[in-house]
């Protein structure tokens, strides 16, 4: 069992490199458990673009280091996430599989009562 094993709540934001779209996560719950990650949760309307939608994570950790990827509402492909936790906070980059899209996020962690 990790340190990091439980559920948490998930606050924060992605930015996509090209054209700074910030999209903001809401009602995002997360569980780590045994190497294993997954999250349910939906993202609030983008800066520029992207309406609501549901998303869903799927993937693992090792230490603090975590990977894992996005299938994001009827959007084709998937997005891949790649960061650390450090400090109650989650950052990292990702990637989009349908085309060129990338960026950053910034997620806060609250671990909640198990």
């Amino acid at each position: 069992m990790s340190s990091l094993d439980g559920a948490y709540r998930v606050d924060g934001h992605t930015i996509n490199s090209y054209d700074g779209n910030k999209t903001l996560i809401i009602r995002m719950m997360l569980r780590l458990t045994n190497g294993r990650l997954w999250a349910s949760g939906c993202y609030d309307s983008g800066t520029n673009y992207n309406t609501e939608s549901s998303v869903v994570w799927s993937g693992s950790y090792n230490g603090n280091e975590l990977e894992w990827t996005e299938k994001y509402g009827d959007a084709p492909g998937e997005f891949i996430y790649h960061g650390f936790i450090e400090n109650k906070k989650l950052c990292g980059t990702y990637k989009w599989t349908a085309n060129a899209a990338s960026g950053s996020f910034e997620f806060s962690l609250q671990r909640l009562s198990n």
